[in-house]
């Protein structure tokens, strides 16, 4: 038995695509204003809003703010007047975002399934606002898997501690299964445990995988079970590693 820490956004649900989504959505009706092609708009919007992202993190309002600065931007380069109504057209993208309903990842339920009868104990751990982040679980059914459900407004190193030392779970005793490096890979690696990183469901990823003896990268979810099922998990990180050598993995970046 192991504690299973999971990540929700682009690890069960996919999430990643409908925001792509809106940002094709945005790009269109900048290539309508003829302020520019949609990849490089889509390259220009990424980045303003890796910046806000800092500032904004998961604010529901984040991606249609960073379109209006994005489109800002635009208008300066080209040196004409910006049109105040375009801001409400980027919030009216961004609404669709949140009236979404979200599909699981092919396999995620049959995935949970296997790791509760496995005998795992498992926590669902993600970001982001909590009204949008409840309807998801509940439109998706998950709360039967889960011990655990914790909604927080960042994803951190700190908050993670914070889960390990209020449920007494030992980090090399734990697993962290998510798709994000700085919120999910790092965190998971620099308290000892554990980690899973899944990335065949998300669109961008700004930063740079590190390498790790306990870090097993697979492109599909239910790529885990293979690594879930062979662990013993009273070895040693050498049978560990010895074990996923026999399991195929697959890098992206």
């Amino acid at each position: 038995m192991a504690w299973i820490i999971v990540d929700l956004d682009d690890t069960l649900l996919i999430t990643s695509a409908i925001y792509q989504k809106a940002r094709l959505e945005f790009a269109q009706l900048i290539e309508e204003l003829k302020l520019g092609n949609s990849a490089e708009t889509i390259n220009l919007l990424n980045e303003i809003d890796w910046i806000n992202r800092k500032k904004l993190d998961v604010a529901k309002e984040r991606l249609a703010i960073s379109m209006y600065d994005t489109y800002c931007e635009l208008v300066k380069r080209a040196a004409t007047d910006p049109d105040l109504s375009i801001r409400e057209k980027c919030f009216d993208i961004m609404q669709k975002v949140f009236t979404h309903r979200y599909r699981l990842v092919w396999a995620a339920r049959k995935v949970l399934t296997e790791c509760k009868n496995m005998g795992h104990r498992m926590v669902l751990y993600t970001r982001g606002d909590r009204e949008l982040q409840e309807r998801k679980i509940k439109d998706a059914k998950l709360e039967e898997f889960f011990e655990h459900i914790c909604i927080v407004p960042h994803k951190n190193e700190a908050q993670l501690l914070n889960i390990l030392l209020e449920l007494a779970i030992e980090p090399e005793d734990a697993w962290m299964i998510g798709d994000e490096v700085l919120t999910d890979v790092l965190p998971g690696l620099n308290l000892g445990m554990n980690v899973i990183r899944v990335w065949g469901y998300h669109e961008y990823e700004p930063a740079a995988l590190p390498k790790s003896d306990r870090l097993y990268n697979v492109k599909s979810l239910v790529h885990i079970l293979p690594i879930l099922e062979k662990l013993d998990f009273s070895t040693n990180q050498d049978q560990i590693t010895k074990i996923t050598r026999q399991i195929p993995t697959y890098n992206k970046y």
